[in-house]
């Protein structure tokens, strides 16, 4: 009884907090400005579908699986990514929203693995890389990442991280489509 008072005391202390942000901004971003899938040009595709990856390292001894799911969120101004790992070994969440001051996609990604990681991306043709600098992962302080679309659909996702100041060799992930 005690925990739910205290539940709906923080949810209307959040809603309040929100409600006060809202109404101190002079002016709030149209709901007519540009959808973020505009930013994303020929990567529009894989919006709205889950894709299957596998790691080019694993084996028939040791699958590596990663479930990754993309789509619009927040009216069409920003971007969820989900994805789990080996059913949920490892799993992160990123949000991707177009900074106007900035004039670039930014991205907040969180995972089951204590830490997160704040970046940018950019997308140029069938190429969109990401660089960004890691929150609590110890060794790694920085990741850097370039997916391509493959012809005939899919898509290949490499990665190298900035380990005790030295840059190393990723993870290499091929994405199929789930049917």
């Amino acid at each position: 009884m005690m925990i739910n008072r205290w539940a709906e005391s923080a949810a209307f202390a959040l809603l309040a907090l929100a409600a006060g942000f809202v109404s101190a901004q002079e002016e709030l971003p149209s709901a007519d400005s540009p959808s973020i899938v505009e930013r994303l040009g020929e990567f529009e595709v894989i919006l709205g579908k889950t894709w299957i990856g596998t790691f080019a390292n694993a084996t028939a001894e040791n699958p590596v699986e990663d479930v990754l799911r993309w789509e619009l969120t927040l009216g069409g101004k920003a971007i969820r990514a989900t994805h789990s790992v080996n059913d949920g070994a490892y799993a992160g969440e990123t949000l991707v929203y177009w900074d106007a001051e900035q004039e670039k996609l930014v991205f907040w990604y969180v995972t089951t693995a204590d830490f997160y990681t704040v970046g940018t991306l950019t997308v140029e043709g069938e190429v969109m890389r990401s660089h960004s600098v890691l929150h609590g992962g110890g060794p790694i302080s920085e990741v850097k990442g370039e997916t391509r679309l493959l012809e005939g659909g899919g898509f290949l996702s490499t990665s190298s991280y900035k380990r005790d100041g030295e840059w190393v060799e990723g993870n290499s992930i091929t994405y199929v489509e789930q049917k």
